[in-house]
């Protein structure tokens, strides 16, 4: 009994200081397709000496002619103030995994994929700040206070 207490105890204590802290944010998404649960994305969200960490999973299975594809995301996003610093993406369909790793500094953004058939990498120049995952939530949160407002944000870069 006294075990139990104990156990009881240090799960509340720690449950408090993890929701003290203020900068990790956990949310959990259930992913629907025409309606239907098609799966699920778990995105966390942590800060540490300035540097902001979006950690994302997500896993979607499709039945598609009666042949469930299953498809899953892994990716880990780090920015500061300034604007994104790198990012790795680990993506899966049916088993084929491809990972994308991207660069970032004030000029240009170097991308690196693996996939099954080889290493390719690209170098794409940047005309404006690259936001994050976060930047972006916190840029629109601030200017969608107000009625009649919109933000719209871009999410590709085109290579040249």
């Amino acid at each position: 009994m006294i075990l139990r207490q104990r156990v009881v105890i240090g799960l509340v204590a720690w449950l408090w200081l993890t929701a003290a802290n203020a900068s990790g944010r956990d949310y959990w998404y259930r992913i629907l397709i025409g309606g239907q649960s098609a799966g699920e994305m778990h995105v966390v969200v942590t800060t540490e000496n300035g540097v902001t960490t979006t950690r994302t999973s997500d896993r979607i299975i499709v039945d598609r002619d009666d042949h469930p594809i299953t498809m899953s995301l892994a990716a880990e996003e780090q920015e500061t103030d300034l604007g994104l610093l790198r990012a790795n993406f680990i993506t899966t369909i049916d088993g084929d995994e491809t990972r994308l790793n991207a660069e970032v500094d004030a000029t240009q953004v170097r991308f690196t994929t693996h996939t099954s058939a080889g290493r390719y990498e690209q170098v794409v120049a940047l005309k404006d700040r690259l936001l994050g995952p976060d930047a972006i939530r916190r840029e629109t949160l601030a200017r969608l206070r107000y009625s009649g407002r919109s933000e719209e944000h871009t999410s590709e870069l085109q290579s040249h």
